[in-house]
C-alpha cells in the first residue's frame, strides 16, 4: 500500500482531521505506535528517505510520519544516518514551517545531529516557533552546534 493510502487509513483509525491532530497530540500522548499498520507506515516513510524523493508530497508524508513517531524517533534517527544532505536539507526546510510541531522540533534535532551548518539560519528563525517545545528544542541544537566551535551561545 502507498503511504497515502495508509495516512488515509491512520486518519480514519486515529478518529481525527489532520488539523485536529496538530491540536491534540500536543497536549496528549494519541498512542499512535498502536496503528495497526504501524511498521508498514514507518517503512513506507524511509522508502522514501532511500529513494530520495524530493517532490512535496513525498516531502510531507515524511514529515507526517516523523511527526507520529515523536516518541521512539526510529524515523528520526533512520533520516539522521540515511538521509543524503540534499534531501534531508530539503527535508528540514519544508519541515521548519511544518503545521506539525513533533516534525518541526525533530527537524531541529535532524540539523543538530548532522551538524548542518548551512541550516543554523533556520534554527534561529524556530527560536520564534509558535510552540515552546520546538523553540526550546531549536535553541538546545543552536547551543549545541556553536558553543563548542566559538565558546558562544545563539539562545541568549
Amino acid at each position: 500500500m502507498t503511504i497515502n493510502g495508509l495516512l488515509c487509513l491512520f486518519w480514519k483509525w486515529i478518529g481525527l482531521s489532520p488539523d485536529e491532530y496538530a491540536v491534540y497530540s500536543e497536549k496528549k500522548d494519541l498512542e499512535e505506535y498502536m496503528f495497526p499498520l504501524w511498521e508498514e507506515l514507518i517503512s513506507n516513510a524511509k522508502d522514501i528517505v532511500d529513494k530520495q524523493q524530493y517532490d512535496r508530497l513525498s516531502l510531507n508524508c515524511v514529515l507526517t510520519v516523523l511527526a507520529f513517531d515523536n516518541e521512539v524517533e526510529d524515523l528520526l534517527d533512520y533520516i539522521v544516518n540515511n538521509g543524503n544532505d540534499a534531501f534531508t536539507c530539503q527535508l528540514v526546510i519544508l519541515g521548519s514551517q511544518f503545521y506539525l510541531a513533533h516534525a518541526r522540533w525533530q527537524c531541529a534535532e535532524i540539523i543538530r545531529r548532522r551538524n548542518l551548518k548551512a541550516l543554523v539560519y533556520i534554527l534561529k528563525g524556530m527560536l520564534n516557533d509558535s510552540n515552546a517545545y520546538v523553540a526550546k528544542r531549536a535553541g538546545n541544537a543552536l547551543d549545541s552546534m556553536c558553543s563548542s566551535e566559538e565558546g558562544n551561545s545563539y539562545n541568549q
